[in-house]
């Protein structure tokens, strides 16, 4: 399954990286992470979460502010489908990510965290200078920090941002009756969780030859 994923979100990234510059940033960063097994079965599963989970967040809120608008209504609609089918995929791993008893250290995942949301915030200060769109940068920016921190929170580690606890909701309000981004990762954390650490599934009891990523 880790094999299959991370080939259809490469695959995608080949698709479009020709023909819109702004994703070479992108494109390079998940070279690095997704194509490569010397990372730990862990670090790839986190890996995994937040580059489907914060790659694409400015983009989908700049569709809801066009949803808002009622412009290019069939364009929202498909996004919307490819942004639940995301959603699903990060809930997915997510639960791979609880059995884990050898995660990731902070440490680790905050540098990384950190690396994903500074390019995710100049991939959508590009895309407002690409556009006519009346939503603040910084707005913007801390809209993509709150989401960080939920998915951080969501997988047992501490925020790294603060800015859930700002409002963001309120500065680009979510379209009525769209999915909200880590909504299903919200309740599965609530359900999956293994009852002691002592019963969870060790990071090699999963088989090194279903993670051959080469």
């Amino acid at each position: 399954m880790a094999k299959i994923t991370h080939g259809l979100t490469g695959i995608r990234m080949d698709d479009c990286v020709d023909e819109w510059e702004l994703l070479r940033p992108k494109e390079k960063f998940m070279n690095i992470w997704t194509r490569s097994s010397v990372y730990p079965f862990s670090e790839r599963l986190l890996v995994f979460i937040f580059i489907q989970g914060i790659f694409g967040i400015s983009l989908s809120r700049l569709l809801q502010w066009f949803s808002g608008k009622d412009y290019l209504p069939t364009m929202v609609s498909t996004y919307t489908r490819i942004f639940n089918d995301r959603e699903c995929h990060v809930d997915f791993v997510s639960l791979l990510f609880y059995h884990l008893k050898r995660r990731p250290l902070t440490s680790f995942v905050n540098e990384f965290v950190g690396t994903i949301v500074k390019i995710e915030k100049k991939f959508g200060s590009d895309l407002l200078d690409l556009s006519e769109i009346d939503i603040p940068l910084d707005d913007l920016n801390r809209y993509v920090e709150c989401k960080a921190d939920a998915l951080l929170v969501s997988l047992g580690y501490k925020q790294l941002y603060g800015t859930c606890n700002k409002g963001i909701d309120d500065l680009i309000p979510i379209v009525p009756g769209e999915l909200k981004a880590g909504f299903f990762l919200e309740e599965m954390a609530l359900a999956y969780i293994p009852p002691t650490m002592e019963d969870a599934i060790l990071d090699g009891q999963f088989g090194n030859h279903l993670l051959d990523l080469s």
